[in-house]
């Protein structure tokens, strides 16, 4: 069980980078697939802002992972990224696990 569990992990992992790391209509299969998220990569981080990449990244996320429900998303931009914390539970294992993606 333990074995399965880390799978599970390591793919729900790998599936997140994929869908916020790949712009919606690269895919010529799945148009829809990926999300949006690149388009706020040079905006200051203001209030809207924010709530609009926050957004983007649950709906993504909740739209082609539907393994995991999201907790929480935390924005925090570095000099010249965008550092993307996002708290999310397994739903099979009720498992809390969070993620990290620089952009």
């Amino acid at each position: 069980m333990q074995v399965i569990e880390r799978d599970t992990i390591k793919s729900i992992i790998q599936n997140i980078n994929i869908i916020l790391t790949t712009p919606k209509g690269s895919d010529p299969h799945r148009p829809l697939f990926g999300s949006n998220i690149w388009q706020f990569i040079d905006q200051p981080l203001t209030v809207i802002t924010r709530g609009r990449i926050k957004a983007e990244i649950i709906e993504a996320i909740e739209t082609w992972e539907p393994r995991v429900e999201i907790e929480e998303v935390y924005l925090q931009r570095d000099y010249s990224s965008l550092r993307i914390i996002i708290k999310y539970k397994i739903k099979e294992t009720e498992t809390i696990q969070t993620q990290e993606i620089t952009l």
